[in-house]
């Protein structure tokens, strides 16, 4: 039912109705004040971003079923997140061609908001008190890149197939939850700490430059600061904490293990924000993870053996064919590939 009524109203806001369905909508509009007050944020919204992009509205229904964490929003923070918002579609190598996506991130929020009025609601990545605070979730599509300015002036940079779970509006605390992975420039502000907390790890600062690193396929969380100093610790084992400062990085495994920080080039751990790939004796299985986020791809890889081959590799403006040469050679394998299918097969 919840389900139909968002439809509706999507019909509603396209002007492709019928005569009785407008009046069905028009007699909703009039019986609640604050349905009435959501119809109208949403026209703007709706209208506004129509002008440049076509959307198959199915398709964003379906994603928004399958992928939206969000709690119930206030008119504000929808109009607040329309100013901040600013999408990348930027492929990481400049001979690289990738598809667009269908589906504009201004969209998906309007009727992210239809479906959290009409009772549609999912929970965010983890944070607390979330009936006193509204979250809104963006979740980065594969080969895009997401730039966001929180309501503090923080600006996060996140990379193809991160999520950031935020408050519309920071109160008392200042806390974020990551999946994936995000470079951080945070607005300084001594009496109001800013938190980042992405799987086991929670980390720390009052305003800094740093890079926090959280996929799934990684067990630890890897932080590398580019300028101050953050705190790394586990959010939930009483253990110890490190102090990271400029230019040195640090991780944090599962089991709550710190690892001592040390001077690195911070470059080496910034450099998929400047359209490069650096890894350092990693295995071939996270390679390949950052290569489908980045490209859409789907590898097959049968041999546990390969996956878990440790490879250097720094890739910079480079076609991803010669990427995928490259690894085929290194690991001794044939590639069969058949549109965005790549099986890596063991010679």
């Amino acid at each position: 039912m919840i389900r139909d009524k968002s439809k509706l109203l999507l019909r509603y806001l396209s002007n492709e109705c019928s005569e009785s369905e407008r009046k069905e909508i028009l007699h909703l509009v009039e019986s609640d004040p604050e349905l009435k007050k959501e119809i109208a944020n949403l026209q703007q919204i709706w209208f506004t971003e129509r002008k440049a992009l076509r959307v198959d509205r199915q398709r964003a229904w379906k994603a928004i079923e399958s992928k939206a964490e969000i709690t119930k929003a206030t008119q504000t923070a929808n109009a607040g997140l329309k100013k901040r918002k600013k999408g990348i579609h930027l492929p990481p190598f400049p001979n690289v061609a990738i598809p667009k996506r269908a589906m504009a991130f201004a969209v998906v929020l309007l009727m992210v908001s239809i479906g959290s009025y009409l009772g549609i609601r999912k929970m965010p990545i983890n944070p607390q008190n979330e009936n006193r605070i509204a979250f809104q979730t963006i979740k980065v599509q594969k080969g895009e890149r997401y730039t966001l300015h929180l309501s503090d002036g923080t600006k996060v940079y996140l990379d193809a197939g991160s999520e950031l779970c935020y408050p519309t509006s920071f109160a008392e605390k200042r806390e974020v939850y990551l999946k994936g992975e995000a470079f951080f420039q945070v607005t300084h502000d001594s009496e109001h700490p800013f938190y980042v907390i992405a799987k086991q790890a929670r980390v720390r600062v009052l305003g800094t430059k740093f890079n926090v690193r959280a996929w799934k396929e990684i067990p630890s969380v890897d932080v590398a600061v580019q300028q101050g100093c953050v705190s790394l610790t586990h959010k939930k084992i009483n253990t110890d904490t490190v102090l990271i400062t400029t230019d040195n990085y640090s991780s944090l495994t599962e089991k709550g293990e710190l690892s001592k920080p040390v001077k690195v080039d911070i470059h080496t751990y910034i450099s998929w924000m400047n359209n490069e790939m650096f890894f350092k004796d990693v295995r071939l299985e996270v390679i390949l993870s950052q290569l489908e986020r980045w490209y859409s791809f789907q590898f097959i890889v049968h041999d546990k053996s390969v996956l878990n081959k440790k490879l250097t590799i720094h890739l910079k403006q480079t076609n991803v064919n010669d990427v995928i040469e490259l690894i085929s050679v290194l690991t001794n394998t044939r590639v069969i590939r058949k549109g965005k299918e790549i099986k890596l097969v063991k010679n």
